[in-house]
């Protein structure tokens, strides 16, 4: 009788002492991620190949330090695969077909024929183009998959989340401060004299619209808090007494929103505005779809909406109306672009060109009326640049792969309004990428990237997976 009480003592030790490494271990990957999330930006948005190699060996560094923890803890963990197949699988196929692209197939068929508008130019021995850029694209899709992991683990845990999304919050103002502070005391970048964009503010980034989509993706998460708040007041029945704290909440996210949306304006972004506002409407839109007064919710947003548009167009407006007088004209041009993109498309529909491998295959189709005197390495869309790139089924992946957890993050059963409120930021920001992808590339941008995956995956809906690992 003594063994089994000695053993179910060590039995019962181990447990605990297991469940303190698993907590170990998300501790780890909360403060690791966030540290991701919060420098990316810094190196002019991360948009350059260094970048990009040093954040695949930190993620691919960070992912067996918490695999190691989480072996030596034998517990399962919170957040299994389990209800998230089909994107895992897509997650997988893509990565796969990346690899084949720049293996040398074409050995075995006398070569891939690379077509021009005058016929056959070239051939080569593997689908991409150009490989390098295909491994670096490999590389940051992998950075991507498993930032997306370690953050659904972190998820799990509620106050592990709430931390996550306040440490976002606080790295987005700190940046918008950063972009209006330099815009005004020099109109410089990381302390240098800026090259492009005078008179934008751009923060850490280069490009304006990408600095927008930054700031549009922080609107939405501080319109997530304001709408919760919101709801909270509007749900109140009198018999439950004050909320404490509540009206300051409300104001201070309010003003915090205006301040966002109000930097954003002096980016002088079109689409970057209008993918913020959009972003902001579906947030309010998705809280009160779990409200149980919908109605003053929606009206109440939108007049706050409005107010805080005005205000925002009024602080920094002059440069962003200018610009909406060019938007006949971009459009023509942009217009034209997307023309040629579509004609490189059809070079190549089922394989496209290699991922990263815009550049090199533009030339392809480039001709008059596209400004011959610039080098596009961007297709400006971040649709027809998967398809150029990836094929029509290829690219189409990434866009399946969003789909499937919108499609979880809105429609799995159950979930309290705080779960809620975190599935209603994701959905605001999936919202800000379509919309801005339409008409510019800032999710190409790996910082912004980043960015959308970590918040993405606090949007899912958490609820812990018993028996699956």
């Amino acid at each position: 009788m003594s063994g089994i009480v000695i053993s179910s003592r060590k039995s019962s030790r181990s447990g605990v002492k297991g469940e303190e490494l698993r907590t170990r271990a998300n501790k780890f990957a909360l403060w690791a991620t966030m540290f991701v999330a919060a420098v990316a930006p810094l190196p002019l948005g991360s948009n350059r190949p260094l970048a990009w190699a040093f954040w695949a060996v930190y993620c691919g560094a960070i992912t067996l330090i918490y695999a190691f923890l989480m072996h030596r803890s034998r517990k399962e963990l919170r957040i299994g695969l389990a209800g998230l197949k089909l994107p895992t699988a897509l997650f997988g196929v893509l990565l796969a077909y990346m690899i084949v692209t720049v293996l040398p197939i074409g050995g075995l068929f006398g070569g891939i024929p690379i077509y021009g508008r005058t016929g056959l130019i070239a051939t080569s021995a593997t689908i991409s183009i150009d490989p390098g850029a295909t491994i670096l694209m490999l590389l940051r899709q992998c950075s991507y998959g498993v930032l997306f992991f370690l953050v659904l683990q972190v998820a799990a845990h509620p106050a592990r989340r709430e931390i996550a999304v306040k440490i976002l919050l606080w790295v987005c103002l700190a940046y918008a401060f950063m972009g209006i502070i330099a815009l005004y005391t020099g109109d410089w970048i990381l302390g240098l004299p800026k090259w492009a964009y005078l008179g934008s503010a751009t923060g850490p980034f280069v490009n304006r619209n990408s600095f927008a989509t930054y700031l549009a993706l922080g609107s939405v998460i501080t319109a997530a808090k304001l709408a919760r708040h919101v709801a909270d007041r509007v749900e109140r029945h009198y018999d439950d007494g004050p909320i404490r704290h509540n009206i300051s909440s409300i104001l201070l996210y309010s003003m915090t929103l205006l301040f966002f949306l109000a930097v954003i304006v002096a980016t002088q972004s079109r689409m970057g505005f209008a993918a913020a506002l959009v972003g902001v409407f579906v947030v309010v839109v998705a809280t009160a779809a779990r409200s149980s007064r919908a109605a003053p919710l929606v009206v109440g947003g939108l007049v706050v909406g409005i107010v805080l548009t005005v205000l925002a167009l009024s602080l920094f407006g002059e440069g962003l109306f200018d610009r909406f007088g060019t938007v006949e004209q971009s459009s023509i041009g942009r217009t034209d672009l997307y023309v040629q993109v579509i004609e490189l498309i059809k070079l190549r529909p089922w394989t496209g060109f290699g991922g990263g491998s815009f550049e090199l295959a533009f030339p392809l189709v480039h001709t008059l009326p596209v400004n011959l005197d610039l080098l596009w390495d961007k297709a400006h869309n971040s649709y027809l640049a998967l398809w150029s790139e990836l094929g029509l089924i290829g690219g189409s992946i990434p866009l399946l792969i969003i789909a499937a957890l919108v499609r979880r993050t809105a429609f799995a059963p159950g979930g309290s309004p705080t779960d809620w409120r975190f599935r209603a930021m994701s959905l605001g920001a999936v919202a800000v990428a379509a919309v801005h992808s339409l008409a510019d590339f800032s999710l190409e941008i790996q910082a912004n990237a980043i960015l959308f995956v970590i918040v993405l995956a606090l949007g899912l809906p958490t609820t812990p997976e018993k028996g699956k690992s």
